[in-house]
This record gives structure tokens, sequence and C-alpha cells, in this order.
């Protein structure tokens, strides 16, 4: 019974159902487990990924290895970095696997060791993982725009956090007055918002050069943006723009790994909470046209006409009222000017 209920129930709960201890369960599921997947075939591997989960402070990490044509998890060690990898990497060369392209972070540990030991695979930069560090730049320009404000306008700019991070279409449409008086009074985080909005377009470029293209536009508008957060993200994206760029060709990413669930934990263990590493992703039509408060969502900013004339072209009509003195309206003229 234990062997047909592991996967739909907790170890806990299997114990209680059967009245077997819940050592005795546990060790009847991981010789279960031992046995279907101790020994996985490396030979047909061809794109993985890699990446790391946190088990809590006593566990820690464990660095995974998925096949992403298969979606079976093909290695799992104790620490995170390079060092965790050392006996996959002995492992997949005695199998004589032929590694085409691997999907991982930022990370210069696991990109170094990629690059020692598959000298011939294309690495390719999970974009979530850039839009959640995208996402992380835009918090930590909010809270410094919360520390400097005072008065109701710090009032405006607190609280928004989930607000600014999360996908336009997905605001509720009674809090987007909130969020868009938040912006239309705060020009560096407003700028810092249609960047992260514009920035997920990288990967919808029809074409390589397009999508190379378009990376050097972006990294243009946020240093021409003037504000430290972006031009520190424009320095990242550009240091790794070759992984970027890889995802025109192979098309891979970390998303099969961050879905995944575990049989065999207490409850069901998700790599990651999926909600919280999904904001900050955008899709076409999220402005909302019928705010009463909604601010020009195209401010232009110093150097940055094209990031306007894009948002303009992605949205159709402003979204956006003009303010008592004209200064949306101003905006839009020096926008022209550029």
């Amino acid at each position: 019974m234990v062997e047909d209920l592991w996967g739909m129930m907790t170890v806990t709960d299997l114990a209680a159902v059967t009245g077997l201890g819940w050592d005795t369960v546990k060790n009847i599921v991981k010789n279960r487990l031992e046995k279907n997947y101790g020994h996985p075939r490396l030979r047909s591997l061809k794109r993985l990924s890699i990446d790391e989960i946190y088990f809590g402070r006593h566990q820690k990490f464990y660095t995974l290895v998925i096949d992403l044509d298969t979606g079976q998890i093909v290695w799992v060690a104790k620490g995170k970095g390079g060092e965790a990898l050392s006996l996959f990497w002995r492992a997949l060369r005695s199998s004589r696997a032929k590694i085409e392209a691997g999907a991982m972070d930022m990370s210069a540990a696991y990109w170094a060791a990629v690059l020692e030991h598959l000298p011939e695979a294309a690495i390719v930069f999970d974009r979530f993982h850039i839009m959640k560090l995208m996402n992380e730049k835009l918090d930590d320009l909010r809270r410094a725009m919360v520390n400097e404000a005072t008065g109701p306008m710090k009032q405006t700019v607190k609280g928004i956090r989930y607000l600014l991070l999360m996908r336009r279409e997905n605001v509720d449409e009674e809090k987007l007055p909130r969020l868009d008086e938040a912006l239309q009074h705060n020009e560096p985080l407003f700028t810092g918002y249609l960047l992260k909005e514009a920035l997920v377009l990288l990967w919808e470029q029809p074409t390589y050069g397009q999508m190379r293209s378009f990376l050097s536009q972006w990294c243009a508008w946020a240093d021409a943006s003037a504000i430290p957060q972006m031009r520190q993200m424009a320095r990242t994206l550009l240091s790794h723009q070759s992984g970027i760029l890889s995802w025109w060709k192979h098309r891979i990413n970390n998303g099969r790994m961050e879905g995944m669930v575990l049989p065999g934990f207490s409850g069901d263990f998700y790599l990651s909470e999926m909600k919280r590493r999904d904001v900050g992703h955008f899709t076409a039509g999220g402005a909302s046209s019928g705010s009463k408060h909604a601010p020009c969502w195209f401010y232009l900013a110093s150097g940055c006409a094209g990031l306007y004339e894009l948002g303009h072209e992605r949205f159709g009509a402003l979204s956006a009222t003009v303010d008592s003195d004209g200064t949306v309206a101003s905006r839009e003229r020096e926008a022209q000017r550029c």
C-alpha cells in the first residue's frame, strides 16, 4: 500500500493510514526512490537545467540537475556552487553524453563550472532569474524613495511593493489608482517601473539580431535614466549578454525546475514559490485606460525617447490624464523634441 500511495501522501499520513511506524514508511519510500531514480541514465541527456534549492537552516542548500527534455531529475547533491557538481561531471563524462545547452541563473560558480566541463555546450541564462534580479533592483529603488520621501509623499510611495513588482494586468482594478498615484509623483520610480515592463520584451524579439539590438538599446535607456539601480542592472546584463542571447536559439529556462514537486517529503515541497518568483513578467495589454488617477505611463526619462516610443506603440493610447499644471503634456512635448 505504501508504494501505491507514496507519491500522493506525506510520510506522516502514510504512517497513519497503514499503521506502520514513520521510520518504516520513510525507508520504504526511500528504497522506492532509490530504485526508480537512484541511477539515472545520462547518455541521452542533451539539454539540462541547473539550480539550487534551500531546505532551511538545517539542511541548507541542495543543487539539482534536470533533463529539460524528459523533466527527470538526474542529479541531486548537497551544497551549492561548482563544488556540488564535481561528481556529476565525472558521471557525465563516463556516460559520454553530448550536452547541447544548459540553463542556469547568472551565478558565477555555475557559469565557470559549465565552461570548464562542458566547453562545447551553450550557456543560457534563465529569463526568470533575470526578471527576479530586475525586480530586486526596482525594489531597492523603491526603498530608497521611501527613505527619502517626507510627509504625504512618503505615504504615497510606501506600501506599494507588491503592486510595483506584479504584472500590471494582475493588479486588481481597485488597486490601480494607488499604484498610479505613486508612479505619477515619483519620476525615478516610474522610470524604473517602465524599464522593468520593457525588459521582458527582450524575449519577444523575432530574430537574434533584433534581440541583440534590443538588449543594447535597453541598457542604453537604463544608463540614460541616471538611476544607480538601473545602471547596475544594465552592467550585469551586458556582462552576461552571451548567455542571455543564447536563449534565442535554444529556448530553454529553469521554469520546469521551478514548478517541480518532490514526492515523499512532508507535503508538496515546491522547489520555489512560483507565485513569488513570477512577479514582474510582462504581458501586453496591461495598461489601464480608464483609471482616473493614471499617470502618463511612458514618462520620458532624459535620453530615453525610444523607451517612450516603445511604450506608446506597445500599449496604444496613453493611459493618462493631463495634470492641472500640464505636467504630463509637457513630458509628451519633451519626448517629441527628442
